[in-house]
């Protein structure tokens, strides 16, 4: 049975309860601010972490240059070499009789596919092969002094760090630009470089979205590692 309490007025005017009235509006708003970040904090540990992209960067001349896509991402760590790492390539396939450099490792397999094309009536001639990292930017100093702009240079050259050409195992053919894709030079080695361990590296629709350069070969790295060792 329910018996109603009886509340003297004197109990409905002391100032105890007059406080908990003050305090009972504070305490449930209280309340319900931490059930809204509880919330907030359970929802915030569902969300990835936002991850920050670091910018790549090369400086030449005290100038920052950010490198823009396709180059970022492909940096090429190389160990340092030594004279005695590298091949001279004949200047009977050299342009103009230039000194051009191979690692050792490539070189034998490159004189084969030299001679055998040769062998065909196709002349091969190399414009291009081991470039180091200083080498690669003199080139754009050079070029930048003449007035180019980085951006326009990198569309053609790969930057400083970037280029497959400071492994030593790769070589760039005459004439180095758009025109060799229609050479009988270029058919000869779609249809051979392969069986000597060459590839066309940055072919027409490349996985890394490189520019097309067609005139660019080099030796599988598998093959290069397995004849250096």
């Amino acid at each position: 049975m329910y018996y109603p309490v009886q509340r003297s007025s004197r109990m409905l005017n002391s100032p105890l309860l007059s406080r908990i009235n003050i305090l009972l509006p504070i305490l449930f708003f209280a309340q319900m601010v931490c059930g809204i970040h509880d919330i907030w904090a359970a929802e915030s540990l569902d969300k990835p972490a936002h991850v920050t992209k670091s910018v790549e960067k090369i400086t030449l001349d005290g100038i920052e240059y950010e490198i823009p896509p396709p180059w970022a991402g492909h940096q090429i760590q190389v160990q340092p070499f030594s004279f005695s790492d590298f091949g001279r390539i004949p200047f009977s396939y050299t342009v103009n009789d230039s000194k051009i450099y191979v690692l050792v490792s490539t070189h034998s397999p490159l004189l084969k596919m030299l001679r055998a094309a040769n062998e065909q009536g196709i002349r091969l001639q190399v414009s291009s092969g081991y470039r180091s990292i200083a080498y690669q930017r003199s080139i754009f100093k050079r070029m930048i002094s003449e007035g180019r702009t980085f951006d326009d240079i990198i569309r053609y050259v790969a930057p400083p760090g970037y280029s497959e050409h400071m492994l030593g195992i790769a070589v760039d053919f005459y004439p180095s630009n758009w025109r060799f894709a229609s050479s009988e030079q270029y058919l000869w080695l779609t249809e051979h470089a392969s069986d000597f361990g060459f590839r066309e590296t940055y072919h027409k629709s490349n996985e890394m979205k490189m520019p097309w350069e067609a005139w660019h070969w080099s030796l599988i790295r598998e093959t290069e590692k397995s004849l250096r060792e």
